[in-house]
């Protein structure tokens, strides 16, 4: 990357305002969720507290109440991806990996990562 360009980042983050038929786990944001503050929130928050390691970039969990929704269930927190070692924001979306309360039971719901290396055996 030669440059990073913030508006870039919002464009690819504005990719989980609308659902995709090709998709079949695709979390959204709420429709009153402001993006650009969002962006800010999330930019001011990077930080140890939140910072989950990945091979190939930073990866951050964000607590932010009723940010979107998946299957009809709210979800509370983002998953923030960064250039590795920067602050510079690559995407943003609703995570739901964290325990989720449905009206019967509790339970923890399983990222697509995790499902993709469940799938090919990869620790």
């Amino acid at each position: 990357i030669e440059k990073y360009d913030r508006e870039l980042a919002i464009e690819h983050i504005k990719l989980h305002i609308h659902d995709k038929d090709d998709k079949l786990v695709h979390t959204l944001f709420n429709s009153n969720i402001d993006l650009n503050e969002l962006y800010d929130y999330c930019y001011n928050n990077l930080n140890e507290k939140n910072f989950y390691a990945n091979e190939f970039c930073d990866e951050y969990i964000i607590p932010y109440e009723n940010v979107g929704f998946d299957n009809n269930n709210t979800i509370n927190y983002v998953k923030v991806v960064t250039i590795p070692n920067t602050k510079d924001i690559i995407t943003i979306y609703p995570y739901d990996k964290f325990i989720v309360k449905t009206k019967s039971k509790i339970k923890e719901k399983v990222s697509r990562i995790d499902k993709f290396k469940q799938k090919y055996q990869i620790n």
